[in-house]
């Protein structure tokens, strides 16, 4: 993209979240799931967009940052590389939670 001479990256994500009440572990229909899940943040963390979009508007802050004013809100690096580590923790706390024995 092209801001004003200014070139950024943009990445528009998906929903890289597994669904509440997934089986992770031991998935027999899905048996590569947590290494398939660990290989698309491990693309993600690789990504150092200037910008992100996404599936939902409160992935990337929406309704707090077309009201802002600012010229250059949706610039947000830092944002991204947050997002992106908070649903990998929440994802290998999944993980982990499936994994621990009743």
């Amino acid at each position: 993209m092209n801001d004003r001479g200014k070139k950024r990256d943009v990445v528009i994500l998906g929903s890289p979240t597994a669904p509440e009440g997934y089986t992770l572990v031991d998935n027999p229909r899905y048996p590569n799931i947590i290494a398939d899940y660990r290989r698309q943040f491990a693309l993600l963390r690789s990504l150092h967009p200037d910008i992100f979009l996404g599936s939902h508007g409160q992935f990337f802050d929406l309704q707090a940052k077309r009201t802002s004013g600012k010229a250059n809100a949706f610039v947000d690096p830092e944002g991204y590389r947050a997002l992106i580590a908070a649903m990998e923790r929440r994802f290998e706390e999944k993980v982990a939670a499936q994994s621990t024995p009743d």
